[in-house]
C-alpha cells in the first residue's frame, strides 16, 4: 500500500467528503476495467502505476451523489500474517463483535504505517471493495488489513468480489464455501462473479446496487423539474414491445423459477412493508407527526423530510444487508423479490 497516493488525494477538491470507494486488488487485477463495468462506461482517472482516482456521478430518479473510486494494489501477506489470516478463515466468527467472548479487533495484525493510513482513510472512505482472483487462493488473504479497518472504523459498504479473467477456470467449491462463511461472519457481502449458477444473483449489477443504495455524504435530492425529465425519458421507451420468453432451456428454466417466486409472494406482506416504511418516516415531532407520508412528498417536501427520506434509505439498506446474509438461497430470492416490489411502489 502506497501512502503517497492518498496524501496527494487529500489536496483535491471535495477530498474531505466521505464519498470515496476504495477498490483494492493485486496488480494483475484490472481494477479500472472492473470500475468501468460498475459505471457502465469508460472512466477518466488520475493514475499512477499502481493506483487511480476515478470520479462517478450516481444519478437516480430522486437523487444524485458525486463519489470517487480510489484504487490501489494489494500485496501478498508476510508468512506470519498469512498464517494468521488462514487461522481466521478456519474459524471465521472469532472476531464477531456481537459476542463479548470474541477477540478484539485491536489484536488483528497490521503494519503501523498502514494503521495510520487507515485512520486517515476512515474520514473519507465509506465503501471498501476487495477484488480478488479465486484462481489464486492466496489473494483472498489480502483482505486481512482491510478486515481490520472494517472492524475498527465500520464503513457502510464492504464487498468481497471474486472475479477472474479466466472464465473457464475451476475453483475448489470448499474454498468458495470457506470464503463465503468468512464474509458472512465478518460483515462483508460476498459477490462471486465467477459463479454461472442461474440460482444465484451474483452479477456486477449487485455491486452497483450496493454502492448506489448507500447514503453518501454528497447526496443531493433532485428538484421536481429534474424528476420530470427522468419520467419523460421513461415515457419515451414505454412503447417497447412486450418481452418474449426465450426458447433456450436455461433461460426458460429461469423464467419458470421467476414465475414460481412471483406466485409465492404474499402481496399483503408487500403492502405491509411499504406502509411500515412510510409510516416510520412520518414519526417525527413536527406537525402531522406519526402520519404516513407518500414517497414523492418525502423527496420534494419541506423541513425535516430530507431526514425522513434518509431514514427510509437506511431501513432499506438494513433490509438488503439482512437478505445478503441469509443462508437459505430460495428464501433470500423470495425476500429480494419482495423488496424489489416494495421499491417499485415508491416509483408510482
Amino acid at each position: 500500500m502506497k501512502e503517497r497516493v492518498y496524501t496527494r488525494a487529500y489536496t483535491m477538491d471535495n477530498a474531505m467528503e466521505k464519498n470515496k470507494i476504495l477498490v483494492l486488488g493485486r496488480a494483475e487485477v484490472d481494477k479500472t476495467g472492473f470500475i468501468n463495468l460498475i459505471t457502465g462506461s469508460p472512466t477518466e482517472s488520475t493514475s499512477s502505476e499502481e493506483s487511480s482516482q476515478i470520479k462517478w456521478l450516481i444519478s437516480t430518479r430522486y437523487f444524485e451523489a458525486a463519489v470517487e473510486f480510489w484504487t490501489d494494489s494489494t500485496e501478498e501477506l508476510s508468512p506470519p500474517d498469512a498464517e494468521f489470516m488462514s487461522k481466521w478463515l478456519a474459524i471465521p466468527s472469532q472476531y464477531d463483535d456481537e459476542d463479548e467472548n470474541d477477540k478484539p479487533a485491536s489484536s488483528i495484525p497490521v503494519d503501523p504505517a498502514v494503521a495510520t493510513l487507515q485512520e486517515h482513510l476512515s474520514d473519507v472512505v465509506d465503501a471498501i471493495v476487495l477484488v480478488f482472483d479465486p484462481v489464486v487462493p492466496s489473494s483472498f488473504l489480502d483482505i486481512l488489513p482491510w478486515a481490520r479497518m472494517a472492524k475498527v472504523y465500520a464503513p457502510e459498504i464492504l464487498l468481497c468480489v471474486a472475479w477472474s479473467a479466466d472464465r473457464k477456470a475451476q475453483v475448489d467449491g470448499k474454498r468458495k464455501d470457506a470464503w463465503f462463511e468468512w464474509c458472512v461472519s465478518n460483515g462483508w457481502e460476498w459477490v462471486d462473479l465467477t459463479d454461472d449458477d442461474p440460482e444465484t444473483d451474483y452479477t456486477i449489477d449487485r455491486v452497483r446496487e450496493a454502492l448506489v443504495s448507500n447514503q453518501w455524504s454528497t447526496m443531493v435530492m433532485k428538484k421536481p423539474q429534474a424528476e420530470n425529465k427522468e419520467m419523460e425519458k421513461e415515457d419515451a421507451v414505454a412503447d417497447i414491445p412486450d418481452i418474449v420468453r426465450p426458447d433456450g432451456v436455461k433461460e426458460q428454466a429461469e423464467w419458470d423459477e421467476f414465475d414460481e417466486i412471483a406466485r409465492s409472494i404474499d402481496h399483503t406482506r408487500i403492502s405491509d412493508i411499504h406502509r411500515s416504511l412510510l409510516a416510520g418516516a412520518g414519526s417525527g415531532t413536527g406537525a402531522g407527526a406519526g402520519a404516513p407520508l407518500d414517497f414523492d412528498t418525502l423527496v420534494n417536501g419541506g423541513d425535516g423530510q430530507s431526514d425522513e427520506f434518509s431514514a427510509i434509505v437506511s431501513r432499506i439498506r438494513a433490509m438488503r444487508i439482512e437478505i445478503s446474509k441469509m443462508t437459505d438461497q430460495n428464501e433470500a430470492r423470495k425476500r429480494a423479490a419482495e423488496m424489489a416490489m416494495v421499491l417499485a411502489r415508491f416509483g408510482k
